[in-house]
């Protein structure tokens, strides 16, 4: 695994399996993200430098994430991930006494007018909009179970459980 200082550190990660249907997985750590060597505060790091500032993706690469690709690839899936976890947040943030106006407030991203791929500027300032109100955005999703930076899969649920 690698943090976001950019130290890679070996992490034992417990394999378990279903006394039900005999089926492998395994148990991750919450600072990590599945099929990544690098931990949940690097990527975020890197991507809210990317969101804040008026870079390009090799300027907004941190020590923790020093590879360009990398910073696309979790640009790319917290953007796919962003609608689950904003109606999640908007609930959580109505029931906690905060206005739909202060909710509807756009933030620009200075690296929306760089998007080629229609739709993406939008997504980048909305994206921007999370950070700006909620800044421990990354961590509160993945305390509560939401993946910013993995790629929704179909949970397989095992066969002997309802």
């Amino acid at each position: 695994m690698v943090d976001e200082n950019g130290t890679e550190t070996d992490v034992k990660i417990q394999r378990a399996r279903c006394h039900v249907c005999n089926a492998g997985f395994s148990l991750l750590y919450d600072f990590l993200v599945p099929h990544s060597k690098f931990s949940v505060n690097a990527l975020a790091e890197a991507a809210k430098n990317y969101l804040e500032e008026p870079n390009s993706y090799l300027s907004a690469l941190t020590a923790g994430v020093a590879e360009a690709a990398v910073l696309f690839r979790v640009i790319e899936q917290v953007l796919s991930n962003l609608p689950t976890f904003w109606m999640w947040l908007s609930r959580v943030l109505i029931a906690k006494g905060v206005t739909v106006d202060e909710l509807s407030k756009e933030n620009s991203c200075p690296n929306g007018s760089k998007c080629r791929k229609p739709g993406k500027e939008k997504k980048l300032h909305w994206a921007r909009s999370v950070i700006r109100l909620v800044p421990s955005a990354f961590e509160l999703a993945g305390a509560n179970g939401i993946s910013l930076f993995s790629k929704s899969k179909k949970v397989v649920r095992c066969k002997g459980r309802t």
